[in-house]
């Protein structure tokens, strides 16, 4: 079939799915939460992958047992990370509503304390005015 040269990030799809074209489909470089620093990392980890399984220290990848294990081991890590990326997620949105709400209660607690100063002022002048003028209260 001539579907032509395949226009970057796009995958065949298989023959019962469609017929001819090519789709769109999704992968992790796509991820717009992804920072520069998790990119620039997991390029490191690919590299050295990469340079171990070239020397010739693969991690045992002939042996199917070891392969299992190594990849048992690496879902678990992904899981792990997995897992504390949403806690840090969670953590940052309860300080980020946690802010919001302080603000708020603080600049009310704020308006309450001027209210308090202006009555304590309008005392204070009352009581400096009867003790020079005693007379008002007879």
């Amino acid at each position: 079939m001539g579907r032509g040269p395949n226009p970057a990030g796009l995958h065949q799809p298989s023959i019962s799915t469609a017929v001819g074209g090519w789709v769109r489909v999704p992968s992790l470089r796509d991820d717009d939460d992804t920072t520069r620093e998790e990119k620039r990392s997991r390029r490191r980890r690919r590299r050295r992958r990469h340079q171990e399984f070239r020397m010739g220290r693969g991690g045992g990848m002939g042996n199917p047992v070891n392969v299992g294990i190594a990849v048992q081991a690496d879902w678990e890590n992904r899981e792990f990370i997995s897992n504390i990326s949403l806690n840090v997620r969670r953590l940052f949105d309860f300080l980020l509503r946690f802010e919001a709400t302080t603000k708020s209660k603080l600049a009310s607690l704020n308006e309450k304390l001027d209210i308090l100063e202006r009555k304590l002022e309008v005392l204070e002048v009352q009581v400096s005015s009867a003790t020079t003028n005693p007379s008002v209260f007879n």
